[in-house]
């Protein structure tokens, strides 16, 4: 007899960005905010993790 199962998908998604900044926090807070801004948008070539979960329902 068949069961329903619900099953996760997780993805991670990363990208390596180089900026000039005085420090580390300063280049978080750059490329944080170019992010936000969109000029980092994230997609299938950033892909570094894949996982599947099941569990009965």
């Amino acid at each position: 007899m068949e069961k329903d199962y619900t099953v996760t998908i997780t993805e991670v998604l990363q990208r390596k960005v180089q900026v000039k900044a005085f420090n580390k926090e300063e280049a978080k807070y750059i490329v944080e905010q170019q992010y936000y801004n969109q000029e980092h948008i994230l997609n299938e070539n950033d892909l570094v993790v894949q996982s599947f979960k099941a569990k009965a329902a």
